[in-house]
């Protein structure tokens, strides 16, 4: 049975209730934890372990805390976020820290605040998903009659991009 389901930037983690983690998505800097830097399409087993307490993503990262209070990270470690003592990008999963004093984990997330008016600080790029997101959502209202209101649409935006 699935436990949790942590979504990063461009990878999905998934804990079942028997400890087993399975991946899937972009593995460009390892965040999968698969021990390589090969894209899944698939769910893909990382490892199994019963003491498994919480797992959490970021954009490029990833990290589980056990029973035991032992922090697991892994994924790419530019400025040396993953706490290891290094700036070097772990494909697999090694101990950061074990402290009683953590009770929760989170992996933080890249937020961006989208409004009409902030659309043209913008890269061109990301100007360009969000005016495919809006054509999609348009063709799709003029073809089953549903309107969401604007402020629907502005939340969506902040949280898919």
């Amino acid at each position: 049975m699935i436990e949790t389901i942590c979504c990063g930037f461009n990878h999905t983690l998934i804990l079942k209730s028997d400890g087993e983690l399975i991946g899937f998505g972009i593995n460009s800097e390892g965040q999968l934890g698969t021990g390589n830097k090969q894209h899944q399409y698939k769910p893909v087993f990382i490892l199994k372990d019963p003491k498994i307490k919480q797992v959490s993503s970021s954009v490029s990262s990833s990290m589980i805390l056990k029973e035991d209070e032992e922090v697991w990270v892994w994924g790419k470690n530019d400025c040396g976020k993953l706490g290891t003592g290094n700036k070097e990008d772990q494909h697999k999963p090694v101990l950061m820290m074990k402290n009683e004093n953590i009770f929760s984990i989170n992996g933080g997330r890249r937020v961006l605040i989208w409004s009409p008016e902030d659309h043209k600080y913008f890269s061109s790029s990301f100007q360009q998903r969000i005016l495919l997101f809006l054509l999609f959502l348009k063709r799709n209202q003029s073809q089953t009659g549903l309107k969401i209101p604007k402020p629907v649409i502005h939340e969506i935006i902040k949280r898919s991009f």
